[in-house]
């Protein structure tokens, strides 16, 4: 539709509707919430929008795409340990025991995770 002349075009709004690029879950903002952005746990780092359970797949597969040499077993520690590295780094000011239960294992593997990258400790 076009404006009459001298008429301003309406502002740019946020978009309300958003698909994540690897698994293609959408979410759309309604009412007075369209213009909210980016859903939350959220990212566009990953060459387009990503859901939190694609952004920790591809955490948990980027630590074991060069490793070829490995086991079955040894392939899936290694992504745990990227998956729990993965989300202490995402939010590190969460407790050990919110991060555990988030990713289904101990509060001790979080504590161990958090030694690891070097990230401080936080109470469990």
């Amino acid at each position: 539709m076009s404006r009459a002349p001298g008429h301003a075009e309406p502002a740019s709004r946020p978009k309300a509707d958003w698909k994540c690029a690897f698994c293609k879950v959408e979410i759309r903002w309604a009412g007075p919430h369209r213009d909210r952005g980016l859903p939350a746990n959220w990212s566009k780092e990953h060459g387009g929008p990503a859901c939190l359970a694609c952004r920790r797949d591809l955490a948990a597969e980027a630590a074991v795409e060069q490793q070829t040499e490995l086991s079955f077993k040894e392939r899936a520690r290694l992504r745990s340990f990227a998956l729990l590295e993965f989300e202490v780094r995402r939010d590190p000011d969460r407790s050990n025991a919110e991060i555990a239960g988030a990713v289904h294992t101990s509060v001790v593997a979080v504590q161990k995770a958090r030694d690891r990258i070097g990230a401080s400790s936080f109470p469990a």
